[in-house]
């Protein structure tokens, strides 16, 4: 592989934090939003006089619970048979299902402890199978599958001086009002889509980046090929130069604005890779890049085998913060694949 450029290259995977879960107005999102250099203990959520000191527990579907055929069929299991109760979330539901995600076993972000174990490098920062945990779970409480999207942005996303990242997914919920919201860890708590987008945008100095709407099953853009800067076609989403404006499948999304296309399935199939997708099916174990292998390290089985049973929040008057982040990059690293 060629060497991606001088500038640290990742794949993936940024945040930013603003305090309090309510929506902000965009003027202020600016100076609510803390970049993740050097310092994200604002990783921690909302506080304890935010939320309630105890939750309920996740039930989950009686065919996730009894599934054993490893993780495929137990994601399968839960979006095909999780009753749907609702068409949307409470602000409490929606703040239940960032919180469940927050403290996962294995997706959780309350440790540093967590990541490391799947991410020891740096490499792979899995905002992705965190998309994929507030989908599942959203799914456990009862939301239709018509009611989660995810919304990637992808582009030249500028978080410091010394890391620039390429993409960013969160799950959107629909809320009992009609309107989408963001469950991203890596904010302090559900935000409205449009609050998330203003924030996002933060980083994409260059105005270059897209934003994306697809369906829940849609886990992350094709990485199967990532050429150098100077050796882009502007064919693949993933690369800079690619517009999407005009291209069939990519349509301006009702409700979010002009800035974000909408991914009709012949484009999703094309573009993205999503677990039922027939031709371009997301693969749970790893994922090559320019030919080469990287491993998941087992954090898609680990956490969907963990599914399987019921989700018990912890005591929000008894959470920690999570250990600060010294700068260690939270995404696919392209500058450590082999050349």
């Amino acid at each position: 592989m060629r060497t991606m450029s001088a500038w640290l290259l990742l794949l993936a995977c940024p945040g930013v934090a603003f305090a309090g879960a309510s929506q902000p107005s965009l003027e202020g999102i600016s100076a609510q939003a803390r970049f993740l250099a050097p310092d994200i203990s604002a990783l921690a959520g909302p506080s304890a006089a935010q939320v309630p000191s105890a939750f309920p527990v996740l039930v989950p579907s009686a065919a996730a619970a009894s599934s054993s055929g490893g993780p495929l069929a137990i994601y399968e299991d839960v979006v095909r048979h999780s009753a749907v109760h609702t068409l949307g979330l409470t602000v409490p539901q929606r703040q239940l299902v960032w919180d469940a995600v927050f403290h996962d076993p294995v997706a959780g972000l309350d440790d540093d402890k967590k990541l490391k174990k799947y991410d020891p490098q740096g490499f792979i920062g899995f905002c992705f199978g965190r998309s994929m945990a507030v989908h599942l779970m959203a799914r456990q409480m009862g939301l239709a599958e018509d009611s989660v999207r995810q919304l990637f942005i992808i582009g030249e996303l500028d978080v410091s001086a010394q890391t620039k990242w390429r993409f960013h997914v969160t799950a959107l919920v629909r809320g009992d009002d009609g309107i989408w919201y963001a469950i991203d860890p890596l904010m302090a708590g559900p935000v409205s889509a449009a609050a998330w987008v203003a924030s996002v945008r933060a980083w994409d100095k260059n105005r270059k980046a897209h934003l994306y709407a697809a369906s829940a099953d849609t886990v992350l853009p094709d990485l199967t090929v990532v050429p150098d800067l100077d050796m882009e076609t502007g064919s693949r989403i993933i690369e800079i130069s690619f517009e999407p404006a005009g291209k069939p499948g990519l349509l301006s999304m009702a409700g979010l604005g002009d800035e974000v296309f909408e991914v009709a399935p012949e484009a999703a199939a094309q573009y993205f890779r999503g677990v039922e997708s027939p031709a371009n099916p997301f693969d749970f174990e790893s994922i090559r890049i320019n030919g080469q292998l990287i491993s998941y390290n087992g954090y898609f089985v680990d956490f969907l085998n963990d599914f399987g049973g019921a989700v018990q929040l912890p005591m929000r008057s008894g959470a920690s913060e999570p250990a600060a982040r010294k700068g260690w990059p939270l995404g696919l690293r392209m500058d450590g694949l082999a050349p």
